[in-house]
């Protein structure tokens, strides 16, 4: 779009960037999300969890994303188009050039990421099926059977390991079609972008490591003390929450680890809480999404595939993901005060 318009770069990436950051962090089956709601316990229904989810992403990326978008946009309409991680700017202009009609469909480039959701997605819904079938909810009782039956399929397809390679799959025979190029070459590309990626994974390794470090440390406990300590089960936890969730983020740079630490530190509360656990599962997702910087890989996922300088990151996606964690948890703790659903 920025080879083809030859402006709104800046605008572009917080666009895409708030809509793939705001999901990351508040809808299942992200890993996030998922695991914050497994960590909280049965009190937190998954399709609850999906529906307050959504409602909170839409108007935190609309916000973010449009709003903050224009407005840095404005500031940085002239970012040029660089070296990126697999391309140039070469082969960018000369992709803009080309007819529409030769380039992948809609449904075909939104495969990868179509087929990641769905192959996740079956096994979270199978299990839950599995719950509702256990408890004798219509319609799904006396189907327990079948759903079971169907759970090592669901869980095969369903994890995050496989689901993942057949979404990389996708995308590179779709790459490999839409290129034209000799299997050699293809094979050549494929080798050089598990390279570029290594760097990214050893972040995320080290990120969740720390997050263990800090589980195992024993800060829990005191934490939970703390805010035990006068909390009287209310907002006043979510303001816990999104702090804790907050501080592990800028600490150790995965948002996924400050989510599933937090959710841990702060799984004692559930019992006592005045508010729905939902709200206590979407705040730390928006506490863990808060400043994305040099420690998370997010930041140089961002920066090598943009192609932009390290300022020029700080000033789009850092700044980004903070406006978006302070955006989420305004809308939460209203929203958790008017109507508590407790």
């Amino acid at each position: 779009m920025r080879a083809r318009t030859g402006r709104d770069y800046a605008l572009f990436i917080c666009v895409i960037g708030a809509g793939a950051a705001t999901t990351h962090v508040f809808v299942p089956p992200t890993p996030g999300p998922l695991a914050v709601a497994a960590e909280l316990g049965d009190a937190v229904d998954l399709g609850a969890m999906m529906l307050g989810g959504i409602l909170v992403a839409i108007p935190t990326a609309a916000v973010s994303g449009i709003l903050y978008g224009k407005w840095i946009n404005a500031r940085l309409d002239d970012i040029p188009l660089r070296e990126t991680m697999g391309s140039t700017p070469e082969e960018v202009h000369e992709r803009a050039e080309r007819p529409i009609s030769e380039l992948p469909g809609v449904f075909e480039a939104s495969l990868p990421i179509l087929l990641a959701v769905v192959l996740v997605a079956s096994n979270t819904t199978n299990d839950f099926l599995v719950d509702l079938a256990a408890d004798g909810a219509a319609p799904f009782a006396g189907a327990e059977g079948a759903l079971e039956a169907a759970q090592p399929a669901t869980s095969f397809l369903g994890d995050p390991n496989f689901a993942l390679t057949a979404a990389a799959l996708a995308a590179a025979i779709t790459y490999l079609r839409a290129r034209s190029i000799d299997q050699s070459v293809w094979t050549d590309e494929l080798t050089e972008s598990l390279k570029s990626g290594a760097h990214i994974a050893a972040i995320t390794s080290a990120g969740g490591a720390f997050g263990g470090l800090l589980a195992a440390s024993g800060i829990g406990e005191y934490i939970t003390d703390l805010v035990a300590v006068g909390a009287g089960g209310g907002v006043t936890v979510l303001i816990s929450a999104w702090l804790v969730a907050a501080a592990i983020r800028i600490a150790q740079g995965s948002a996924t680890v400050a989510m599933i630490t937090t959710a841990g530190i702060m799984a004692p509360q559930v019992p006592d809480l005045a508010v729905h656990p939902v709200y206590l599962a979407l705040i730390i997702g928006a506490g863990g999404n808060i400043c994305s910087w040099y420690n998370d890989s997010g930041f140089w996922l961002i920066k090598e595939i943009g192609g932009l300088t390290q300022m020029e990151t700080v000033k789009i996606w850092t700044a980004l993901t903070t406006i978006i964690s302070v955006t989420a948890f305004i809308i939460i703790t209203v929203v958790a005060s008017i109507v508590p659903l407790a």
